[in-house]
């Protein structure tokens, strides 16, 4: 039998890899499906080569407009063949039609970093299901006019995962520990203490916050680390202002990195130990792969977010407990 990858993401990318070798499946199929996001595929190319793949399938590799027929055409292809797993980034429609299409033995879902917690939350409490649009009712009917599935309602989702989440019902839970990366790689890096690598969020574009409020944010994580250089990686879609350029200096350095912030600190001579960031879903990943590193996420108050209240509540309130919350005072500025 065979064994379907579906991902859309760079992180779903090393989650399924991580998959191949914990589960040491054969007949493995990656079906990566391309975001208009240029920079979401560059970094997926860079980890393709990690690990080999029986066949390779991609879908929008222009970057476009993701399209339905093309996924409906592959769908009714796959029907043709049974498979022993279907490792699945996310829940969302396209994934839906395809683990509920196919013929297959287990489903689980990949780390798409914190979303995974939201997902669980949503599965485990129904009541807290999305409401009901006519926009989400076409999305989620369209693939049956040709004849396919899409609903997850007969189905049990498994968990290849990082987090501790408690099993609802019948759901499977495997821990994911980054085995693979970490043999790759960990043995030859020496412990760096003068440098802090933050991971930066895509907050201001995304109209979560401010940039001034942001920029606000950054200062005093600047002065918390007083005596360190912190290396800032901006996340893939975040845009660097001229504002945010002025805070660069001798201690605080702006590095655009060209590969999962996983892969770039593995792939780096030095043994990160002081990582920090937000709600970075990285900071989860990176915990488990650099078990002796000071993991530090920042809290960001309620009253300066506009949007996503509950869900960065919740990230919060489920982070591991080896992860530091620092809650800085920031004050609201007075205009």
């Amino acid at each position: 039998m065979y064994n379907l990858y579906i991902v859309r993401s760079p992180l779903q990318l090393i989650n399924a890899i991580e998959a191949k070798h914990h589960f040491q499946t054969k007949n493995n199929i990656l079906y990566i499906i391309h975001s208009k996001s240029k920079v979401n595929s560059k970094h997926m190319y860079k980890i393709l080569t990690m690990s080999p793949w029986n066949e390779v399938i991609e879908i929008n590799k222009e970057n476009k407009k993701n399209k339905l027929l093309s996924n409906v055409e592959y769908i009714k292809t796959l029907k043709k063949r049974t498979f022993n797993y279907i490792f699945s980034g996310d829940i969302g429609n396209i994934n839906t039609a395809f683990i509920s299409s196919l013929k297959k033995r287990e489903v689980y879902l990949l780390d798409d970093g914190t979303m995974t917690l939201i997902s669980h939350e949503r599965v485990s409490n129904p009541e807290k299901k999305e409401p009901w649009s006519i926009n989400r009712f076409i999305k989620e009917n369209r693939y049956k006019l040709f004849g396919l599935n899409c609903t997850l309602n007969k189905e049990t989702i498994n968990y290849f995962t990082i987090f501790d989440i408690k099993p609802y019902k019948d759901e499977k839970i495997i821990k994911n520990d980054f085995s693979f990366l970490k043999n790759s790689f960990l043995s030859r890096l020496e412990k760096d203490l003068n440098r802090v690598y933050f991971i930066g969020q895509n907050l201001i574009d995304a109209e979560v916050m401010d940039e001034e409020c942001y920029l606000r944010y950054i200062q005093h994580i600047i002065e918390y680390y007083k005596g360190k250089t912190i290396i800032y990686y901006p996340h893939r879609f975040e845009t660097i202002s001229k504002n945010f350029q002025l805070l660069a200096g001798e201690n605080f350095i702006i590095k655009e990195n060209e590969q999962p912030i996983e892969i770039e600190l593995l792939t780096q001579d030095k043994y990160p130990m002081y990582i920090a960031s937000f709600v970075s879903s990285a900071l989860s990943s990176l915990k488990t792969i650099f078990q002796d590193s000071n993991i530090h996420s920042f809290v960001l108050k309620q009253e300066h977010l506009h949007k996503n209240k509950e869900n960065f509540k919740l990230i919060y309130n489920k982070q591991d407990k080896s992860i530091k919350q620092i809650d800085l005072d920031i004050k609201e500025d007075k205009k």
